[in-house]
């Protein structure tokens, strides 16, 4: 039974926790543990828990599809929407090279996260009483992902910096869990520095899909009205 003084936590939240706690989990493995981690182990550590957070259900073959043929051979999974594949996955070890990859895992939560993307969900989605939000597949996969031209060297150098401030705010998390919470002043402390880090945050997520003033403004007024 949940305590009285336990919050609720809307579905959205849920999804974001146990995203963050999956990050979490990959970034305290060591060397010796990622050499353990072959694909189908991969699979059933993180990409599975992953997707099932933004509601894929991978027992559903008409949603997710093993095995898929697709215009350069097969891939591990297609997703698909209404029986139309929207997107492939191919799975590696977790030793394996990636430095060649396209964006960093991080970039995408860093967007997620963001005050934009929040934004775009409360368009996209239904709310509940109470204005509870569900993270399903249909309301994250209309959201406006940019992606990166690393041919571009602002484009990705904006990637690595975003990139760069999720690690920051997922290592201030460990932190905040690591204090007693008699210790007010330090907890403060990092407190502070997650709002100064989700701050950097917003402001690279709005350089990089090129808002005007106006459109940061409405963005932030909407912001400070649900924490109002």
């Amino acid at each position: 039974m949940v305590g009285e003084d336990m919050p609720v936590l809307s579905a959205q939240e849920e999804a974001r926790r146990k995203v963050a706690r999956l990050v979490t989990d990959y970034q305290a493995l060591t060397p010796a543990q990622t050499k353990t981690y072959h694909e189908a182990k991969t699979k059933q550590g993180f990409v599975h828990p992953l997707f099932r957070c933004l509601g894929w259900d991978f027992d559903n073959v008409g949603e997710v599809a093993p095995e898929e043929k697709a215009s350069k051979g097969r891939v591990d999974y297609a997703f698909k929407l209404k029986g139309v594949s929207r997107f492939y996955l191919e799975v590696k070890h977790l030793k394996a090279d990636l430095d060649d990859a396209e964006e960093n895992y991080l970039y995408l939560l860093g967007l997620l996260q963001s005050r934009l993307m929040d934004f775009c969900f409360r368009r996209l989605s239904a709310p509940f009483r109470g204005d509870f939000r569900s993270a399903n597949r249909q309301f994250i996969e209309p959201l406006p992902i940019r992606r990166i031209d690393f041919s571009d060297p602002t484009d990705r150098e904006m990637h690595d910096d975003l990139v760069a401030l999720v690690q920051t705010m997922l290592h201030l998390h460990r932190e905040l869990h690591q204090i007693p919470t008699e210790r007010t002043e330090a907890r403060h402390e990092i407190e502070r520095q997650m709002k100064h880090t989700d701050e950097a945050i917003d402001t690279i997520v709005y350089d990089l899909y090129r808002l005007n003033k106006g459109e940061k403004e409405t963005i932030d007024t909407a912001a400070s009205g649900l924490s109002s």
